[in-house]
């Protein structure tokens, strides 16, 4: 096999974004439960109107979007990818940049893991799969099928299912719960 050049989403791979979904939907008035925050879950829950303050609140808001935790073990498992030197690239749809920085550097994920020259911001699903076709990237992790499915391109793609909330999909995939799953994964290709 090709030596593995990871791509990897932000939010719901990276940030943990669920509190804060559940925080904000309920002053909106509804209640959620985690398993229900999936961002293509939370889509067949919430009006498209919640939606949208929703995802200002999340991801525009410096305030609240610089509350986001990390998923568990991510840390950990960067610290091991950067380790064993295999190339791994940030592609994320993330509309205000400089507040996804932000938000890393708290963590103390950039620079230290992140950077100008491995982290892209992009518009579009499609987009994803073209950036990850120029940069290599033939591993791919997203908490997103839709997503995915859109990343023809890699070759292996990995759905970071933390909830168990996703089927059965209709392009090949491989379906993780937490980073140890998706080092896991690594190793054994």
């Amino acid at each position: 096999m090709p030596k593995q050049i990871i791509g990897l989403d932000l939010d719901g791979v990276i940030v943990d974004n669920t509190e804060n979904k559940i925080k904000f939907a309920k002053k909106l008035g509804f209640n959620l439960k985690p398993e229900e925050t999936p961002a293509d879950f939370i889509e067949k829950v919430l009006p498209v109107e919640a939606l949208e303050e929703l995802r200002k609140f999340l991801y525009r808001n410096s305030e609240t979007a610089l509350q986001a935790s990390l998923i568990p073990g991510a840390k950990l498992g960067l610290d091991f990818i950067k380790k064993e030197n295999l190339p791994y690239f940030l592609i994320s749809r993330r509309k205000d940049p400089e507040i996804a920085k932000a938000l890393l550097k708290k963590h103390g994920l950039w620079p230290a893991f992140f950077n100008e020259e491995n982290a892209f911001f992009v518009a579009e699903p499609e987009e994803k799969n073209i950036k990850a076709i120029e940069l290599g990237v033939n591993v791919y992790v997203d908490d997103q099928p839709s997503v995915l499915e859109k990343l023809s391109g890699v070759s292996n793609r990995i759905l970071f299912d933390r909830f168990g909330k996703f089927g059965d999909l209709p392009f090949e995939h491989i379906k993780v719960s937490s980073w140890k799953e998706f080092l896991s994964a690594l190793k054994a290709n």
